[in-house]
């Protein structure tokens, strides 16, 4: 299956044929993969490489130069404020921020932010290098690869009405965000498939049912591989399509934070304030 365009990239910050996206030979079950000591969840799918740059054709179909809008449809990489970061990196990971350095970063964050009440900061967390897929399943142990967050606890296809997640690298080098670009929308289109089917075959997921189909039905279709540098973030619409983080390409320790929220892109002329927690 040819890529297709649905949920375009947008940079803040333009950038050149500087290898910030390459994609994946498609996708493979994880089978007997492991790594870092643990093997992957039953039925886990995980990017086939080896990786590519993309076509110029690709690439057109991949990025976009206009400002995104809707909340499910998008994935940008914005630059965070130093003032938002500095402090952050002080906390060891999984210690709950004082109120002072929250406040702090939204302050910083507040152009993209477009209501306040439905943000949710998570603790820092982190994970080595060397990484393919690094989101480990509860208390199993095991690395779910390609996935969907569920955290607002809404199915298909209420789901597009979920929270988007910002992740902030504080890392000292890039981590890569691997997705397929499309909506859980997307893939039902392509399979053919229905809602309604789906239920019928007894799936008690319905999203998660979408995104195996699709899957099985159409592995040659390729995965994103986005690198987002240090004082980047990545802002996506994670519970409606299929994704991980990496840390394959990294040297050091992944370093992140994640937000949840309703968030836009402002304008470039967007004016950001904050100060240091």
């Amino acid at each position: 299956m040819y890529l297709l365009r649905r949920v375009p990239v947008f940079f803040e910050q333009p950038v050149g044929g500087d290898g910030r996206i390459t994609l994946s030979n498609g996708t493979r079950p994880a089978g007997g993969h492991t790594q870092n000591g643990r093997g992957y969840a039953a039925g886990a799918v995980i990017p086939a490489e080896p990786w590519r740059e993309p076509s110029p054709a690709e690439r057109d179909l991949l990025l976009t130069d206009s400002l995104p809008t809707g909340p499910a449809n998008w994935i940008a990489v914005i630059s965070v404020p130093d003032a938002a970061v500095t402090g952050l990196r002080h906390f060891p990971p999984q210690s709950n921020l004082p109120a002072s350095c929250i406040e702090a970063l939204l302050l910083s964050l507040s152009p993209y932010i477009v209501s306040r009440s439905s943000i949710r900061v998570h603790c820092i967390t982190t994970n080595p290098p060397g990484l393919l897929t690094g989101t480990i399943a509860e208390p199993d142990g095991v690395y779910l690869g390609l996935h969907l967050d569920s955290w607002d606890r809404l199915s298909f296809p209420e789901n597009s009405r979920a929270r988007n997640r910002v992740c902030i690298n504080l890392g000292t080098t890039d981590r890569s965000f691997l997705f397929l670009n499309l909506t859980l929308a997307d893939m039902l289109a392509a399979t053919g498939s229905s809602v309604d089917a789906i239920r019928r075959a007894g799936a008690s997921d319905v999203g998660r049912a979408i995104g195996r189909l699709f899957l099985e039905r159409f592995p040659d279709y390729p995965v994103v591989k986005l690198r987002v540098r240090p004082d980047e973030a990545y802002v996506a619409p994670t519970e409606n399509l299929l994704h991980d983080a990496s840390t394959a390409d990294m040297t050091s320790e992944d370093v992140q934070l994640t937000l949840r929220g309703h968030f836009r892109i402002p304008g470039q002329d967007a004016r950001r304030g904050g100060s240091v927690c």
